[in-house]
């Protein structure tokens, strides 16, 4: 795939005739670039709405890992099923061609964590169920060590 084809610029931002092409493009030579430095380099492609750009090879070749956020639950309430359904085509179809996937969901009712736990699970994927969505806490299904007493006990105390 060419260089994309910029239409004007307007101040230092250019517009595109098709953001996604430059997206596949910009991907690309990032990761090309990373991995000359460093074969080991981990690229890792927040999808958000874009998942369709999985469709292309050149893309999904660029990257090692998918993430997205948002699959089953979203404010501690279900998504979409009909927008459920499409991310998990994407994301399975990246999984099944050797990618690593990893899902953020925004719950945190017991029975919210534990479904959306259990579902990625089955599919394969890596799952981290955020407790608000400002990312500033680690939710309560996740084993914390705050402190131990080194004097009286010898193994860390779960709080």
């Amino acid at each position: 795939m060419g260089k994309p084809r910029r239409t004007r610029v307007s101040g230092q931002i250019p517009e595109v005739d098709n953001a996604t092409k430059w997206m596949i493009y910009l991907v690309g030579n990032l990761s090309s670039y990373a991995k000359s430095l460093n074969p080991d380099f981990i690229i890792v492609a927040n999808m958000g709405e874009g998942l369709d750009m999985l469709s292309n090879e050149s893309f999904l070749a660029s990257i090692d890992v998918v993430e997205r956020e948002g699959v089953w639950y979203t404010n501690n309430e279900l998504v979409d099923l009909g927008e459920t359904s499409e991310a998990l085509y994407w994301l399975r179809c990246a999984r099944d061609q050797g990618k690593d996937i990893i899902v953020t969901d925004y719950a945190w009712s017991k029975d919210h964590v534990y479904n959306a736990l259990t579902k990625a699970r089955n599919e394969g994927f890596y799952i981290y169920i955020a407790p608000t969505r400002d990312l500033d806490r680690l939710p309560l299904y996740i084993p914390v060590y705050n402190s131990f007493d080194s004097v009286s006990s010898p193994e860390p105390v779960l709080v």
